[in-house]
Formats: structure tokens, sequence, C-alpha cells
């Protein structure tokens, strides 16, 4: 064990990282708070215990051994001409309280005060932030060359990191004008977003010379400056500003799309292009861009054709790893087939794909949206997408689809567990896709085609239930419920 001479105490105190035993909680002697034997790192004086001294000051003396760095002086910057001392609190039978002249606490145990000069008396607290804040003062930073200078006073200032406006407390350079706010300096080297879940993303101090061509936030939207900060994630090509990867909240939201805006196949009617939605709660509409289902915002294109607001807002121009060529967003082919599902476009019918015409490669907008990586609850492991048969190694069965045990054409795009040998059509590994725009949830909805007293829940049914009213089978589709009477009912054609 690690022993320490202390300038409280006349003999070497022993430090204890832990203790396995436990025990009764006992308490330091410099901040009077206890010592949790179990977690806490802490010194003890064993010289009573091994008979090399009765004094009462040594049985019962234990110290945190973060109490045990405080300085034995310290100056503070509002008296710099009188050094403090740490000294014991002593309480007389009028019970002499010592007040902190800086948060104006009443201490206990050991505090900071003036021998020679006024009445200055410091908590330990106090110290900690003064001493903390004399640490970040002068700062070197990984993201500047120079050292850091703590400006203390709240000034409004363009950050040379985040690249915002706004007041705050910051660090300056003297020898440059570099000058940013203290919470981007704050800012962790790694950070999981909410907007991110599959990796953290990763600080970097300018954006990375191979991404210069990507330069969108993937949470606002809005374009991000290759010379500021940015955190991004390699793996994803997920890229966001530092403000808005801490941010609470989605900024690129309905409410700040525009009135009007261009779709290229509406051509020059612009006036044929609005926006709409189903305002029945009970109600749904077919994007037919993904054809999934959705209850919020359309683009409606000539009253003929809508997109959701996901798919009205896709590029015209994307590069996917499926094709080595960049893919156009184009009106659908008469008589081809997606070449990752193998699913034909007549059949589906929808209005718009991704696709290369010099090469005759067209993919649905929804097969080229497929994330690279899936969890399943049937795989512990995640499940890779996979674009080529020959990206997976050592294979020579056939790969059969877990969900629907239908065989899997390997010149289509599926998905992998290469650990547990498990595959999975890309339409079956989330039977629920066609809902996943819906929004659900809607409480309290009466309505007089069904006989239920009690108001309903629009819910996701994916138990193996019944309608209550036509007794078809309502599994795997949107119903209302009542689950404390375990009623449901078709919320698309039993209810009007």
């Amino acid at each position: 064990m690690a022993e320490l001479k202390h300038f409280l105490h006349e003999y070497e105190l022993t430090l204890n990282e832990a203790d396995a035993v436990g025990g009764k909680d006992v308490e330091c002697v410099v901040c009077t708070q206890p010592i949790n034997k179990l977690i806490d790192a802490f010194y003890t004086c064993n010289t009573s215990a091994t008979g090399g001294s009765s004094s009462s000051n040594c049985v019962g003396f234990f110290m945190h051994k973060t109490c045990s760095e405080f300085p034995s002086t310290f100056t503070h910057p509002m008296i710099p001409q009188y050094p403090l001392t740490l000294f014991p609190c002593k309480f007389s039978k009028k019970q002499e309280f010592y007040v902190c002249c800086i948060c104006r606490s009443i201490s206990r145990g050991f505090l900071y005060g003036s021998a020679d000069g006024p009445n200055f008396i410091v908590c330990l607290k106090c110290v900690t932030s003064e001493l903390k804040s004399l640490e970040d003062r002068n700062r070197c930073h990984p993201g500047h060359d120079h050292p850091l200078t703590l400006v203390q006073s709240p000034a409004l200032f363009l950050c040379h990191a985040c690249n915002t406006t706004a007041t705050d407390v910051s660090y300056i350079c003297t020898k440059c004008c570099f000058w940013i706010h203290k919470s981007c300096a704050n800012a962790p080297i790694t950070y999981q977003s909410k907007f991110h879940n599959e990796h953290p993303l990763v600080l970097a101090y300018s954006l990375p010379l191979v991404y210069h061509t990507l330069f969108l936030c993937g949470i606002c939207g809005k374009s991000i400056n290759p010379v500021y900060w940015v955190y991004y994630c390699a793996n994803c090509r997920f890229f966001a500003h530092v403000k808005c990867a801490s941010s609470t909240k989605m900024l690129r939201s309905c409410a700040l799309f525009p009135e009007k805006m261009e779709h290229h196949l509406a051509g020059n009617q612009v006036n044929g292009i609005s926006f709409v939605r189903e305002f029945d709660e009970l109600g749904f509409i077919l994007c037919q861009s993904c054809r999934i289902l959705g209850n919020g915002i359309f683009l409606s294109i000539n009253k003929t054709t809508l997109f959701d607001i996901g798919c009205a807002s896709l590029p015209r121009i994307i590069k996917h790893e499926g094709h080595r060529h960049p893919l156009n967003q184009l009106k659908y082919p008469d008589d081809d087939f997606c070449k990752a599902c193998l699913f034909e476009y007549a059949l589906r019918k929808e209005k718009i794909m991704y696709g290369c015409e010099k090469c005759g490669f067209y993919i649905h907008v929804w097969c080229a949206l497929r994330p690279h990586m899936m969890k399943h609850r049937w795989d512990p492991h995640p499940l890779y997408l996979i674009l080529f048969v020959k990206n997976v190694a050592d294979h020579p069965h056939d790969f059969d689809c877990e969900f629907c045990s239908e065989n899997i054409d390997p010149t289509t795009w599926f998905y992998h567990c290469n650990t547990c040998d498990l595959s999975f059509h890309i339409h079956c590994i989330d039977p629920y896709y066609l809902f996943s725009n819906m929004k659900l949830g809607a409480t309290n909805i009466c309505c007089d085609s069904h006989p239920h007293p009690h108001g309903l829940t629009l819910v996701l049914n994916k138990k193996k239930r019944r309608c209550s009213t036509c007794g078809e089978d309502a599994t795997g589709v949107p119903v209302l419920e009542c689950s404390p009477c375990k009623y449901v009912v078709h919320n698309h054609k039993c209810v009007k």
C-alpha cells in the first residue's frame, strides 16, 4: 500500500484504494463528508492500531485521497497580497460559525483563511472551483497550435469552431485571431448523438479533405464549411455541425419547408405543385416513390402523384455502392426490373426511381435507401446489406430467408450475418416497414361506427389478434385499440 507524509498529520498515512469488506462509513477530517469504504480511495493512520501511538489524533483519522491533494497555502485573486492557509474549524460553545466570503455558505472541517491579513475565509468548494479555473485559464487544445487564454467575461463574437455568433465565456489565442466558445472547447472528442445511433460521432477540427465533396449537415440540412469543426461518422458518411450534433431537437422539420418547391416531374408547371395531407386522423396516403404509407404532409404534383416529405426532398443524383456510376432520379421504365429486389416497376407503379441509363441499371427509391446495417431480434449480431454475393466468402450452399423460408436469389440484395449464417430478404428483415412513416399513438379516438364505449388508441398491432368488428386477422396492421378491454378494430375498413 502507498504511504503519504501529509502536513495535516504527524505520522505517515496509508492509502486504501477500496475496502472489500466495507463496514461502517467514516467521516473525512478535511471535508467532513462520509467516506464510502467500498468505492472511495482514502488515507488512514494505522499507527495507533499497531501500538505505535495512542494519540487521539490518530484514532479515527480518515481523509479522502482527493482531499489530501489540497495545497497547504492558496492565493485567491481577490486578496493576492495575503496567502491563505488551510486550517481546521474550531467551534466554541457559543457556536461561532465560519462563513465563506465567496459563496456565503457555513462550513465545517477545514477552511482556507488569512492569519495576518483581514478575516477572509474561503471554503473548500470555492477553492476547488478556483483551482480548476486556474487550469482552464491557460489551456493547450488539440484544435489549435497555440495556448489559449480563458476570457471569463461573456462576449458576443463569431466562434472559429462552430461558426456561430453567440454570447458565451470564451478562449482566445493571444498570438493569432483564433477565438472560440468555452462550450466548443469542452466539446467531447467522440459524441453519441440521438440523431445517429449506429456509431459514435468523431470530432474533426476541419472537414477531412477526402469528404470535401460532402458538405451537408445530416441534422439541419445546411451546408458545412470545411474549415470549421464538425462531427462525423466515416462508416456512414454522416456529418453534423458541432451545435447541431448536441441539439435537443431535429432542426430539419416540416415546419421549415417552403410553401412551394420545384420538382423535375412537374416540368414547367410550377402551379401544379402543392402540399397536401390526410386530415382524417385514421387515414393514410401511399407514397408513390417509396411505396410506404404515411399520415403526414405529402407533395402533390399535378394532382396525380403524391410523394411524402422525405422522398420529395431526395437529391436528383446519388452515388451508391451498388453501381460504379452516379445514379439519376428518373421516371420509372415500363418494362424493366429493379436490380436490387427484381420486382417489376410496372407491377409496383412507382413514379420515380434511381438509375444509370448508360448501363440499364435501375433500382427502387426504397431499395436505394436501405441502411448498410440492421439489427434483428433473432440475431445478436448486426446484419449487413450484401450488394454482391462475392462479399460473402465460403458460402457454397443456398441463402434462405429466415422470415419467409424462401430461397434468396444471390443476384439480389439481401441482409446477412456471417457469424450465425442468417439471411433475410431486404423486404423481410422488417415486416412492418410499410407503416414506418405513420405517426401512431393518437388517443381518445371515438367514432360513431364502432360500438365500444371507451376512447381508442391508434397503434400498430404486432400481436396475433382478430378484429372485434369483422372477425378477420388484424396482425401486422394499424388498429384502434382499447388495451384494458383487449378490444381492437381495423382502422382502415371497419371504422368510417
